[in-house]
């Protein structure tokens, strides 16, 4: 079955009894949420536990559907990609490698709607600053280079044709609006809802592997073996990806706005580390100019904290990783994992054949200096090859059998961090200099060569 949008990957799932269907009406505010939470698993708290991905036939009060989870799974993600589980780093590492340029299609979207509310847009939680667009692909072109970035933002809905933009500082769309409101222009962007699975892995590939010049969207058409296809937008001078579900045409200029603008919580929406996230003071806004859609429109969310964000934002670190592990001559690293218990990011699962004392302390040091240079990641956790990543369980055995605190744990104090992190303040440890600074681990729970056959374990 190809894949190439939204409806062919929600195919595949029912066909392989992935997918459940909801035909039962479903509220945006807070239902669609609440029945799915329970199938979201780490970090969502509560009793959470993977499961299948979730389609909503009508989402009020717009009536529309809407799917969530897609990604929840390990499994689904690779299938959702045309590969198998134990292949999926090798074909996205050939895939950033050798990206394939996407090509003008002779499609043609139509403005049917210019407001947001056409949109089924969830709002998780009563605390929530407002609806949140959370599978938005952004689409933008840097004003210099004309080199194009797509990326995921969450997006706040602040009325019918103006959302809020969390833009993380330092990544490529910050810089690209630096560059645009520097030329006292703003900034053209695409926002695609409902899209081919690959778009969305595709954008969360970071790092060496995809630098500022290194366009996402050709990686995911390296993914696929055929190009991306794109078409004319309505309102704005950038092709978008035409075979988006909806497509939201807009400007980012130099207004800044609250996040929670109509919310006085004080919060924005739930994270990706589990936590309820704080409202920014002042974001950057999008005027909306356009809103287009195919004739049977499907929209898709991501609940903040659990696997399918873990997922998403995990896969893209761990071929960062495991790049390194390579490029530093570590061929002995056969997988990395970032475990949804860090969400994705804080917390690595490294698994490699150790034969010498020299390649397990060049594994410590390397790892080392990883956590130093990416300030979300705070806990390394080195494993022999008979320990599966993936088993929380066996990565625990391995603690509690294979380290003693005093030499397997190596601190890094005081390392540039993620304030997200509720503990990276001074005033949870009077060794934190300031917010967003950590202290950083290696756990190593690798086997001194010398003593392997001590640790030899059953073959039933």
């Amino acid at each position: 079955m190809m894949i190439n949008d939204l409806r062919s990957a929600l195919n595949l799932l029912a066909a392989q009894g992935e997918l459940e269907v909801v035909s039962e009406p479903t509220d945006q505010y807070l239902e669609v949420a609440r029945r799915f939470h329970p199938f979201s698993g780490v970090p969502a708290p509560g009793s959470t536990t993977p499961g299948v991905a979730f389609f909503f036939e009508r989402v009020r009060p717009t009536n529309r559907p809407l799917t969530i989870g897609l990604f929840g799974s390990r499994e689904r993600c690779a299938a959702l990609l045309e590969t198998s589980l134990s292949e999926l780093h090798e074909c996205l590492l050939r895939a950033a490698s050798h990206p394939l340029s996407p090509c003008m299609s002779g499609i043609l979207r139509e403005t049917r709607r210019t407001s947001l509310y056409e949109l089924p847009i969830l709002t998780t939680t009563p605390e929530d600053a407002g609806p949140y667009i959370t599978m938005g692909l952004v689409v933008a072109q840097d004003p210099e280079s004309g080199s194009r970035n797509a990326s995921v933002h969450r997006m706040c809905v602040q009325s019918e044709t103006k959302l809020t933009i969390w833009v993380v500082p330092g990544r490529d769309l910050g810089r690209m609006m630096e560059k645009a409101h520097a030329q006292d222009t703003p900034l053209q962007v695409a926002i695609h809802i409902g899209l081919d699975p690959a778009l969305y892995i595709a954008s969360c590939i970071t790092g060496r592997l995809a630098p500022p010049e290194v366009d996402e969207v050709g990686i995911a058409g390296a993914i696929r073996g055929r190009p991306i296809e794109l078409c004319e937008a309505n309102s704005i001078d950038l092709p978008v990806l035409a075979r988006a579900d909806w497509v939201i045409e807009g400007e980012i200029g130099t207004e800044y706005l609250p996040e929670n603008e109509r919310c006085p919580s004080g919060f924005s929406m739930p994270e990706f580390l589990g936590y309820q996230g704080a409202a920014h003071p002042a974001l950057p806004t999008i005027d909306v100019t356009a809103v287009t859609s195919n004739d049977d429109p499907i929209a898709q969310a991501v609940l903040g904290p659990g696997y399918e964000q873990s997922n998403l934002l995990g896969i893209g670190l761990e071929l960062d990783l495991l790049d390194e592990y390579r490029r530093a001559g570590l061929s002995c690293v056969d997988m990395v994992y970032c475990s949804s218990a860090g969400g994705g990011q804080l917390l690595a699962f490294i698994r490699g054949s150790i034969d010498s004392e020299s390649t397990r302390d060049e594994m410590i040091r390397l790892s080392v200096r990883l956590l130093t240079e990416r300030r979300m990641l705070k806990v390394i956790v080195l494993l022999n090859e008979d320990v599966d990543p993936m088993d929380h369980e066996e990565v625990w055995w391995a603690v509690t059998t294979r380290v003693q605190a005093e030499s397997d744990i190596i601190v890094v104090p005081d390392a540039v961090g993620f304030a997200l992190d509720p503990t990276q303040r001074p005033e949870y440890s009077p060794a934190i200099s300031e917010r967003g600074r950590t202290a950083k681990m290696v756990i190593d729970c690798t086997v001194p060569p010398r003593l392997r056959k001590a640790f030899t374990r059953p073959v039933f």
